[in-house]
Order: structure tokens, then C-alpha cells, then sequence
């Protein structure tokens, strides 16, 4: 049984899938998650891969940030704020994790997050 905070860890992956259904018209979406255990701690690595359309160097060095889109992106019908990419990233740093992006444009893009997770029993008290 992992002990953390299954919420955060769900916005991220629906932040993330989201991201990857709204920019791949054509191809494959593939999420998979690794996962090892050393020292009572589960560590999750978390890939999302898309075909899509692909990120330049310089959108992907601001990714983070609020309001950032390539200039592609801005005027196309893709919905949303802008604001998705950052509320993923900070909520992998509130849970001590990583996340990181490869992309190409025109052949896709790919999000690795990593965090790691108490492992615990079900006689363990979750509340603490």
C-alpha cells in the first residue's frame, strides 16, 4: 500500500493526458508507470508520451510558467488557459518530485514525472 496524496497524483496524470489528447490529432498517446521500492519508499515514474504536435527548444524552457504556449498553440482552437503545465509542476514539487519534458516538433513530446511514495500496510493508521 502506497502512502501519499492520490489527488495530486490524479491532477497530474489528467493535467498531463489532457495536454497530450488536445495537441495529438493523429498517432498514439501512451501512459506507463514504473515503479521500484527501496528503503520503504515506492518510487514512481511516471511517462507520458504523445504523437502529436511537438515542442520547440524555446516554448519548452518556459513551459512551466503561467500563460506559456508556442505561438502556433496561441492562435489555434485548443481550449484552456494556459495555466495546466504550471499547476503540474508545482504540484510535483509540493510532493518532492520531478518533471521533466522531450519534444520534438511535428513528432511529439513526452513527460516523465518521478515521485516517490511511503510504503506502508493496511493495519497502518493512513490518517497520519
Amino acid at each position: 500500500m502506497l502512502r501519499g496524496d492520490i489527488d495530486k497524483i490524479k491532477r497530474i496524470v489528467a493535467n498531463l493526458l489532457d495536454n497530450a489528447i488536445k495537441y495529438t490529432d493523429m498517432g498514439y498517446i501512451s501512459l506507463v508507470v514504473n515503479s521500484s521500492i527501496k528503503n520503504n519508499l515506492c518510487n514512481l515514474e511516471i511517462r507520458i508520451e504523445d504523437t502529436g504536435i511537438g515542442m520547440d527548444r524555446q516554448v519548452i524552457n518556459h513551459l512551466f510558467e503561467n500563460f506559456v504556449r508556442s505561438s502556433e498553440h496561441k492562435d489555434s482552437n485548443k481550449s484552456g488557459m494556459g495555466l495546466g503545465l504550471s499547476i503540474t509542476k508545482k504540484l510535483v514539487d509540493l510532493m518532492n518530485g520531478s518533471i521533466e519534458c522531450e519534444s520534438e516538433e511535428g513528432k511529439g513530446t513526452t513527460f516523465i514525472v518521478r515521485i516517490s511514495q511511503k510504503v506502508g500496510d493496511e493495519s497502518e493508521d493512513i490518517s497520519s
